[in-house]
């Protein structure tokens, strides 16, 4: 019997090499979120991460400001380190699929080393469920390569299959049966650059209902600090059982709504000017009294001893992450992709002890040439992507 059993590992073996899938293929790993609206505990130092928007380059930065990134590869050396990033990953710049398998490589890395990276969700991973509106042409081209190259990787060394970030690729791009908007948009977009994109992301696409649904959040609590990605006011939470339920409800309603499951968001986070993850009070320049009054009242209402709330999403006029309302509220989105001001990163952090401190980058000259040399490739790029879409236009009349 033993033997039998022996036989049979290094067959099974065998054949995975022989048709060039490694063992690590079959095993994605992924960190579930933290839905059910409960405080986590505050580790000894939390990190803030502002909004990403397809930028890798500043990602990697930003994470490597943090010491939670190995200064040259994809590796967590955080140690017991929490990180939070505010959401919005997608949209504005061509490096998507890249942030997303990063994330979630960070996620369970630091899980082993009894760290946690927490991502949320922001209003553009809703955006990009419906429309390609702020995608770049080249995140649109990147996903179709992704699918090309991914929909069967029988043939790919284990260096192609992580290279092309075939980890996130996780069944057929399809449309449920039962979902009649996205066959209609799907053979409307079909023949163009962004039907892959559309597919993996639509509610219940591959990425949505995996990543999306899965591994984010929309409103957390760790120690004596909320993360969301505009703002939650009291009207978010009221005409539930507790503070905890409501934001329980929340996540949850949201995590559906990207599985395919719920026609429509809930009014929470739904599209509207005064959602979880669309509003703009708390992210202005200046915020008067009454918003204060009503920041605190809402703080002094959810589970534990809440002290502030960190939020993104509304880019900020000093391009520094600072805070309102004495610390009440801290707003990190400063604008780091290069598809918004290209803004040098900086972090929150968040000691045990209650100290909250503002983190910079310090630029090496090489480092700096670098980017540079990045920063122009971008930009040339752009400005061809411009070009065609003009010249397609043309085409059109």
């Amino acid at each position: 019997m033993a033997r039998a059993f022996l036989f049979l590992l290094v067959l099974t073996a065998t054949l995975e090499n022989l048709a060039g899938l490694p063992d690590s293929r079959g095993k994605r790993q992924r960190i579930e979120a933290h839905l059910d609206g409960t405080p986590l505990p505050q580790p000894d130092r939390l990190v803030a991460i502002g909004d990403l928007h397809g930028d890798i380059l500043a990602t990697r930065r930003a994470l490597r400001l943090a010491g939670v990134l190995h200064p040259e590869r994809d590796e967590w050396v955080g140690g017991k380190t929490v990180v939070v990033q505010v959401g919005d990953q997608l949209d504005r710049g061509d490096d998507e699929l890249q942030i997303l398998s990063l994330l979630r490589k960070l996620a369970v890395q630091a899980r082993q080393h009894e760290g946690a990276l927490h991502v949320l969700i922001g209003n553009h991973e809703i955006l990009s469920t419906h429309t390609a509106r702020y995608a770049t042409r080249g995140a649109l081209e990147n996903f179709f390569r992704w699918q090309r190259q991914c929909m069967d990787n029988s043939t790919l060394t284990e260096e192609e299959y992580h290279s092309n970030f075939c980890d996130l690729h996780e069944g057929p791009l399809e449309c449920h049966a039962s979902n009649l908007q996205c066959h209609e948009i799907a053979s409307r977009m079909s023949g163009s650059a962004g039907l892959t994109r559309y597919m993996a992301l639509h509610p219940g696409g591959m990425i949505s209902r995996t990543i999306l649904a899965e591994e984010r959040t929309t409103a957390l609590i760790v120690g004596q600090t909320l993360f969301v990605h505009a703002g939650i006011d009291l009207d978010h939470i009221v005409g539930h059982a507790n503070p905890s339920e409501a934001l329980k409800k929340i996540n949850e309603a949201v995590s559906a709504f990207f599985r395919g499951e719920l026609e429509a968001l809930p009014l929470p986070a739904a599209s509207t000017p005064d959602s979880m993850v669309w509003m703009r009070r708390y992210g202005g320049t200046h915020l008067n009294a009454d918003t204060c009054a009503i920041l605190n009242a809402t703080l002094k209402a959810l589970p534990g001893e809440v002290k502030r709330m960190v939020i993104g999403h509304t880019i900020q006029e000093s391009k520094t992450i600072n805070s309102a309302c004495d610390g009440a509220v801290w707003r990190v989105d400063i604008g780091m992709s290069s598809g918004t001001y290209g803004t040098e990163p900086q972090i929150l952090e968040i000691w045990k002890n209650g100290t909250v401190n503002v983190k910079h980058e310090e630029r090496r000259e090489n480092e700096e040439g670098e980017d540079r040399i990045e920063s122009s490739r971008r930009s040339f790029w752009r400005l061809a992507s411009g070009i065609r879409k003009g010249a397609e236009k043309l085409l059109e009349l």
